[in-house]
């Protein structure tokens, strides 16, 4: 089964975009913080990463840096998936620092975003 990591300090958005993946047979798996979402990358080595950049303790860039430095998890999609302003100074720094895409999480339909997350399955 392949597996997606949502790394967002948002338990309504963590619930929501579990529950739509599970309906499409891909196990999600959760953390709600950064350092905690870099763990779980280590160990469970997800096919894809949906990652929120204003979270505490970790911000979202921090943990892309940390997430493309290691051996372990430099080939895992990351898609950024934030509520931040999404300027194209922003849009360029996701993908200078790895990102595979940068989604905007207000203006979107759910059922589109799990669309581009199925494109890195």
């Amino acid at each position: 089964m392949k597996k997606v990591l949502i790394i967002d300090d948002s338990p309504f958005m963590t619930q929501m975009f579990s529950l739509r993946l599970n309906s499409t047979g891909v196990e999600p798996l959760i953390a709600g913080d950064g350092e905690t979402g870099i763990k779980i990358a280590k160990l469970e080595e997800p096919n894809c990463i949906l990652l929120d950049i204003s979270m505490p303790k970790m911000d979202g860039w921090e943990v892309l840096i940390k997430l493309k430095a290691d051996e372990k998890t430099k080939n895992i999609p990351v898609l950024i998936l934030t509520n931040s302003k999404g300027t194209a100074e922003e849009i360029q720094k996701g993908k200078d620092l790895g990102a595979a895409e940068y989604l905007m999480k207000v203006g979107q339909k759910v059922d589109d975003i799990i669309n581009v997350v199925k494109k890195y399955l």
